[in-house]
């Protein structure tokens, strides 16, 4: 075995990182010369030499190192820097295996570290074969051949040998004084391959750690996508039957209705107008004007009225509500002329269509949600109150109102309708219990519900027009809840808002002669709001029968039936959000005007 150190003295200071090891060069000033026998010149030293040398092999050469090295090793604070590199041939069970050690910078006697994973990696004395320590009886020390040995073993060879000792390697001379400490703060022994080990390792958790959030995400994307497939499968699957439900209505309907079949559609748009939140509008037919609610632009909570010319589009007016107004609940066109409005703000108002000023502001003792004129009576307004009151005022008395009537529930009251009765004061109106009528003469008793209905659901719309009403119902959410009683106060359940629709029902009813107010005549099925208040309206046309429409949720437009068959007529242009108002208006004379209104759009037909 062979091994050899590289020494730095300790006044040097820097030197480079860990630098792998350089082979010696030779000095050529120092150059050593090799022992012969005629210096000795004793026979005795000759054959001692020569016994030890092997004579199939060349000799070896022993080289002694310059005396002034070891002197001043001794002389200064001894600090090994460098690579100790031992090589081991065959004395160790043939083959040839490399090996390293880094023999750390360091200064004095400090507490040394041996950073292995393995002892047996570590190098070993050449005499006892085990390995060397960094401090104690077998610490590391050389000599100045210098081959490094375990201190211990090295004063034991030189007690064998007597004090002229030689290099068990080299057969170089030493004696006890030359031997030299090695202060190795920390011997290292690299291993290259687990180095690379743990690198490749830690690449391979980085990978795996990424490829795991990739996977994840990826997981989560699908998941998200298969439910919007099931729920896009739902929604298809119900679209479907509703459609086939319609399309067998109307092939078993179109054509009895006259003028249908031959006739093309009586409706021609006018104009769409363009609006921010849009709620409810009103339309006057003998001026041809549209009143319509919306978002005040750039003001949020705040709403105002938009006065449309349908003669003359290029200008919409903007109307300023009175203070605390809030969100208008109903508009509609006095006999007179004026506009009234109810709203969530508490505010019954009485708008002037000449000189674009309220000139009425009642305070309600609840939000409105509806309002109306009397045709009988251009003085009086009917209004419908949240908790379920009916108020009736007298625009030439503005301190309160004439009357404030019970209803039969709490339910708010979302469509008032003024009855022409001969001698008699009539209201219809309508909440989720279904239509009720009211006698507002003095003495009168309780509302009464329209008979016949046999509780078909909750009511949302009402459309009245002369002779005829059609009431529109959704089914109940829990159909064994009781609506009947005075002291109820919670509005029914609804169901989450869909964008399909579910089936509901309408009924027409006809106002009978013999006393009883109306009647059921006809019942059909359509697509209406799971949660909304549709509406709906009946448009009476020259010398044809009766047209019912509303807005479908399903369609998000105006589907048109006649009356009384409830055949299907037409249906006008969708819009691209759901109906929220739908109204007919016809004036003494000329054509009649129908309106459908969404949050973000009016569109305005004419009718023939």
């Amino acid at each position: 075995m062979e091994s050899r150190v590289i020494y730095r003295e300790s006044r040097v200071i820097s030197r480079r990182g860990r630098q792998p090891p350089q082979e010696d060069e030779p000095d050529d000033s120092e150059e050593e010369e090799p022992e012969s026998e005629s210096e000795s010149g004793s026979g005795t030293d000759t054959s001692d030499d020569t016994s030890s040398s092997d004579t199939d092999t060349e000799p070896e050469t022993a080289v002694d190192p310059p005396q002034v090295q070891p002197q001043r090793l001794q002389e200064t604070s001894a600090v090994a820097v460098g690579v100790i590199e031992v090589e081991e041939g065959n004395e160790r069970g043939g083959g040839k295996s490399e090996g390293s050690v880094e023999i750390l910078e360091g200064k004095g006697k400090e507490n040394v570290g041996v950073e292995s994973g393995d002892n047996s990696a570590l190098p070993t004395c050449p005499i006892c074969m085990d390995t060397w320590s960094p401090e104690g009886l077998h610490r590391v020390c050389c000599i100045p051949c210098g081959h490094i040995y375990g201190r211990s073993c090295l004063e034991k060879w030189l007690r064998k040998c007597g004090n002229k000792g030689k290099c068990p390697q080299c057969n170089s001379k030493f004696n006890p004084k030359q031997i030299i400490n090695l202060y190795a703060p920390r011997i290292v022994v690299p291993n290259d391959d687990l180095e690379k080990e743990v690198h490749c390792l830690r690449e391979k958790n980085e990978s795996l750690t990424l490829e795991k959030a990739r996977l994840l995400k990826e997981i989560h994307k699908q998941r998200e996508q298969l439910e919007e497939e099931q729920r896009s499968k739902k929604q298809k699957i119900r679209q479907t039957s509703l459609l086939e439900f319609s399309d067998q209505r109307q092939n078993l309907s179109v054509g009895s209705l006259p003028g249908t079949a031959t006739s093309p559609s009586r409706f021609f748009s006018l104009n769409e107008f363009r609006f921010d939140g849009a709620r409810v509008m009103a339309i006057n037919a003998s001026n041809q004007t549209v009143i319509v609610s919306s978002k005040a632009p750039g003001i949020p909570c705040e709403h105002i009225l938009n006065k449309i010319s349908l003669l003359d589009i290029r200008g919409i007016e903007k109307i300023k509500l009175p203070s605390n107004t809030k969100t208008v609940k109903d508009l509609c066109i006095l006999p007179n002329g004026n506009v009234a409005l109810a709203s969530l703000g508490r505010k019954l108002a009485v708008f002037s269509m000449t000189s674009n000023n309220f000139v009425f502001q009642y305070d309600l003792p609840a939000p409105g949600w509806s309002c109306c004129g009397d045709d009988a009576n251009a003085h009086c307004i009917y209004v419908g109150l949240q908790n379920g009151k009916l108020l009736v005022f007298d625009v030439r008395r503005t301190a309160h109102p004439v009357e404030c009537l019970d209803g039969l529930t709490t339910h708010p009251i979302h469509t008032v309708h003024s009855l022409n009765s001969a001698g008699t004061s009539r209201v219809l109106t309508a909440s989720s219990l279904g239509p009720c009528v009211w006698d507002i003469n003095e003495g009168a008793e309780r509302p009464t519900l329209v008979p016949g209905l046999d509780n078909p659901g909750i009511c949302i719309s009402l459309a009245c027009a002369d002779d005829n009403i059609v009431a529109t119902f959704r089914p109940r959410l829990h159909q064994d809840q009781p609506e009947t009683l005075p002291s109820q106060s919670q509005i029914s359940p609804s169901p989450p808002l869909s964008n399909s629709g579910k089936l509901g029902t309408h009924i027409l009813m006809k106002r009978a002669p013999d006393g009883i107010p109306f009647c059921t005549d006809q019942v059909c099925h359509g697509n209406v709001s799971e949660l909304r208040m549709s509406k709906s309206a009946i448009i009476c046309l020259d010398r044809n029968a009766p047209l019912f429409a509303y807005g479908d949720e399903m369609l998000r437009g105006v589907c048109i039936w006649g009356l009384p068959s409830f055949n299907w007529y037409t249906d006008l242009n969708p819009h691209r959000e759901p109906l929220l108002d739908l109204r007919y208006a016809r004036g003494s004379s000329g054509p009649g005007f129908l309106g459908s209104l969404c949050e973000e759009k009016l569109q305005v037909f004419r009718c023939i």
